[in-house]
C-alpha cells in the first residue's frame, strides 16, 4: 500500500537503461537517514533490466512511486514527476548517480534553520579508478541575500569579470542534482525542463535560470552529498553530438529572449556572450571526438570560429582573468587561426583522456 502521508521531500529519479548502476542509486535513496520522503521513479522506456530492478524495490518500499512511459527523454520524465510530486521540497537524482545517505537530513536541517528559497551543495565526480571533489566555494556556509541571489541568477546566463579565472567551472552551480528546491516556486511559476533534443545539453541550467529569478535568499553548504558518475558510456553528456552546434544556437536564443523579456540588463547579456565564446571550445572538442577525417574536422572547427555569433562573442571576451592556456585558445580563435585551434583542441582532448584514466 502506498504511503498517503504528505512527504517533506520529493526525490525525482529518471531512469533509462541504467541496470548496472540503478541498485546503487535506489539503495542511496531508500536508505536515507531522513525518512519523510517520496521517491518518484520515471522509467523512460528502458530496454534493459532497469524496470525489473525498479519494481523489485517498489515491492519493498511504499515510498517509491513508479511512472512507466515510452522513451520521451529526461526533461519530460522530470516534468511528469514534478506534476505529481507532493513534497514541500524537490530534489533530482540521475539513475546512474547516488546520494550520501544523510543528504536529506542535512538539507532539511539547513532549510529549516535558514529558510532560504534553495539550498545548494557540491558533489563528487566518480571516475573509474578515482573520486574527485568538485570545488565551488571556499566557505563552509554561505548565505546569499537578495542582491547576491541576482548574481547567482545571472551566473546561469554566463560568467563575467573575475569569474573568468575558472572558466572550466562556469556551470558548477547549474546542476539540478545539487540543490534542494521549493516545490511551491516551481509549481507557482510553472517552471519546466526544456528537452535536450531542442537545446543540446543545458536543460539543468535553463531550469535553474528560470528558478533563480524567484530566489530571494539562498544557502550554500560545502558538503559533498551527491556522487556524479563520469564513467557511464550511456550518459547523455558523454557521446558525440552531430547537431550540437545548431541545438546550442536554440539554447542561446532562448536565453537571449528571456533576458530581453525580463529586462535583466547588461550583465546578463555579457554573461550570455561569454557563454557563447566559451562554448566554441566545447563545440570544437565535440567535433574532434567524432570519427570523421582530419580534413572534415578542420572544416567544421573553421566554420565554428568563423560563425558571426561566435566571432562577436570571442572578440568581446575579456581574457585578462583567464589562465594562460585559455588565453592561447581564444586568441587563436579570435584571429581565426584554425590550424592552431585544432592543435590545441587535440591537446586538450588528450589531457582529458589522461585525467579520466
Amino acid at each position: 500500500m502506498k504511503n498517503l502521508n504528505i512527504p517533506k521531500i520529493s526525490i525525482i529519479l529518471p531512469i533509462y537503461n541504467v541496470q548496472d548502476y540503478l541498485n546503487q542509486a535506489l539503495d542511496s535513496l531508500v536508505q536515507q537517514t531522513y525518512s519523510d520522503i517520496e521517491i518518484i521513479c520515471v522509467n523512460d522506456g528502458s530496454t534493459d533490466n532497469s524496470l525489473s530492478i525498479l519494481e523489485s524495490y517498489e515491492e519493498k518500499d511504499n515510498r517509491i512511486i513508479k511512472i512507466n512511459q515510452s522513451n520521451m527523454g529526461v526533461a519530460e520524465a522530470r516534468n511528469k514527476a514534478i506534476k505529481i510530486s507532493r513534497g514541500e521540497y524537490l530534489m533530482f537524482v540521475d539513475g546512474d548517480d547516488w546520494l550520501e545517505v544523510d543528504a536529506c537530513k542535512i538539507l532539511i536541517e539547513t532549510m529549516e534553520k535558514h529558510y532560504p528559497d534553495v539550498v545548494m551543495y557540491t558533489y563528487v565526480r566518480e571516475y573509474k579508478d578515482k573520486s574527485l571533489n568538485k570545488h565551488i566555494f571556499d566557505d563552509e556556509l554561505i548565505i546569499f541575500d537578495q542582491l547576491e541571489c541576482k548574481k547567482l541568477h545571472r551566473r546561469h546566463a554566463g560568467i563575467i569579470g573575475s569569474e573568468l579565472k575558472s572558466p572550466e567551472s562556469a556551470d558548477a552551480l547549474c546542476s539540478s542534482a545539487t540543490k534542494l528546491f521549493k516545490s511551491s516556486i516551481i509549481k507557482q511559476h510553472n517552471i519546466k525542463y526544456i528537452d535536450n533534443k531542442i537545446i543540446g545539453t543545458y536543460e539543468d541550467g535553463l531550469f535553474n535560470l528560470f528558478y533563480y529569478e524567484h530566489v530571494k535568499k539562498a544557502v550554500y553548504i560545502n558538503q559533498y552529498l551527491y556522487h556524479y558518475r563520469k564513467t557511464n558510456i550511456n550518459s547523455i553528456v558523454s557521446a558525440y553530438k552531430p547537431t550540437l552546434t545548431s541545438l546550442w544556437n536554440n539554447m542561446f536564443d532562448i536565453i537571449e529572449n528571456y533576458i530581453k523579456k525580463k529586462s535583466l540588463g547588461s550583465e546578463f547579456s555579457e554573461g550570455l556572450s561569454n557563454r557563447i565564446a566559451i562554448s566554441s571550445m566545447v563545440l570544437g572538442l565535440n567535433v574532434i571526438s567524432s570519427d570523421k577525417g582530419i580534413s572534415d574536422k578542420y572544416k567544421e572547427v573553421s566554420a565554428i570560429i568563423k560563425c558571426p555569433r561566435y566571432c562577436k562573442a570571442v572578440a568581446d571576451l575579456k581574457i585578462d582573468f583567464m589562465p594562460i592556456h585559455w588565453k592561447f585558445f581564444y586568441t587563436s580563435a579570435k584571429y581565426k587561426i584554425t590550424a592552431f585551434v585544432l592543435i590545441l583542441l587535440f591537446a586538450i582532448q588528450e589531457l582529458k583522456k589522461e585525467f579520466r584514466k
